[in-house]
């Protein structure tokens, strides 16, 4: 009986008739070794991928620096070109109008000289006819005589220097065009190396749309543009963890200093701070009328906070710096950074509108400490 059940469990024992299973090829800590380190070979190929994009983004930084520096002095150039061009014109119209107003009295002038010169006062008294008549031109002629001289040494000047103001526009037109054309050239190649600079930045920052998405939430939740710094500083506090602001000092000689500020576009300023702005009310910044498609720059290094439309300002672009500063830059039409990015002073951030309803458009520039609009001329040295 015993062997009976022992014969029964051997045949129907699981396996026990099949040979031995094959024992893994590899042992599981040794496939989790090699993920680690196929991980470890792709987090270096990335890190190399990321430092070779920086420094691709740096060179390219240097290089637009570089070039919008260039820009920078041909626009200078090219509004003082403007502004000669303007002022020749106007002369050039002047003396055009004062020549034709002095056309006919001229005319009436030469035509009685050629006629006493016909006939000279001593030969009145020979000449039959009108005797009165001759005599009273002669004297007329004889008390005018200086002045028609003045008048006649007077034109000359006119129309030499008339002459000098044409050939002077030619020359100076000329260089514009030349010099209109090299701009256009340096716009182009700034654009594309903005272009690419904004694609590298946008590899090394996964965090862009993320932070793009929740301060354009705030800038809709902002009331004025106070209110819009005030956030901004928030929400960096708020990732940072940065310690509470100092009270904003009452005397503006206590302000921190700052060093190497720069104008943020090539123009002049038409609104100084504190002056009545263009509805009456007291400027908390400065107005510049540039050149229409004029390159805008940061002022001061610093780090973007915002960069898009903003209620009536349009599009806008706010810079935090150091030492509780912000710039505020309003009047572009178009934006070439975004946030979070870190600029040096004098690098491109957008361009002006390149038409407008006037023929010069306005970048409006407020620099503010701890959320408070102070006077940036003493910092550009426009003050």
């Amino acid at each position: 009986m015993r062997i009976y059940i022992l014969i029964i469990l051997l045949t129907f024992a699981p396996g026990a008739l099949a040979q031995d299973a094959p024992l893994p090829r590899t042992h599981p800590l040794s496939e989790n070794q090699a993920r680690l380190a196929a991980e470890q070979e792709q987090k270096k190929a990335l890190e190399s991928e990321i430092g070779t994009i920086k420094g691709s983004l740096k060179e390219i930084r240097e290089k637009s620096l570089k070039i919008t520096k260039q820009v920078r002095q041909s626009e200078n150039v090219l509004i003082a070109l403007e502004k000669q061009i303007i002022r020749n014109e106007n002369e050039k119209t002047d003396i055009q109008q004062r020549l034709t107003k002095d056309k006919k009295s001229l005319s009436r002038l030469m035509l009685a000289l050629a006629r006493l010169e016909r006939l000279p006062p001593e030969a009145v008294m020979l000449k039959p006819g009108a005797p009165l008549e001759t005599a009273q031109s002669t004297i007329v002629l004889q008390s005018t005589l200086p002045r028609l001289y003045g008048r006649a040494d007077t034109l000359k000047q006119d129309l030499a220097r008339l002459g000098d103001i044409l050939t002077s526009l030619e020359k100076d037109k000329k260089q514009a065009r030349k010099k209109t054309a090299r701009l256009k050239e340096q716009q182009d190649q700034l654009k594309t190396l903005l272009k690419k600079r904004e694609q590298l930045y946008a590899k090394t920052e996964k965090n862009i749309v993320k932070t793009k998405a929740e301060i354009a939430f705030i800038s809709k939740r902002a009331s004025n543009l106070k209110d819009l710094v005030n956030k901004l500083d928030r929400y960096e506090q708020g990732k940072t963890q940065k310690a509470a602001a100092r009270p904003v000092p009452k005397n503006p000689k206590n302000l921190p200093k700052i060093k190497n500020a720069q104008m943020p576009v090539s123009g002049v300023i038409k609104t100084r701070f504190g002056q009545a702005d263009n509805i009456g009310a007291q400027s908390q910044g400065i107005r510049i009328a540039a050149r229409r498609g004029g390159i805008v720059t940061a002022p001061l290094a610093g780090k973007v906070r915002f960069a898009g439309n903003f209620r009536n300002y349009g599009q806008i672009v706010i810079i935090e710096h150091e030492k509780g500063y912000h710039s505020l830059l309003a009047g572009l039409g178009r934006i070439d950074t975004v946030e979070g990015r870190s600029i040096s002073t004098g690098e491109a951030i957008g361009i002006l509108p390149a038409s407008t309803e006037s023929d010069e458009p306005e970048m409006y520039y407020e620099l503010r400490y701890k959320g408070k609009p102070i006077n940036p001329g003493p910092f550009l040295g426009t003050s």
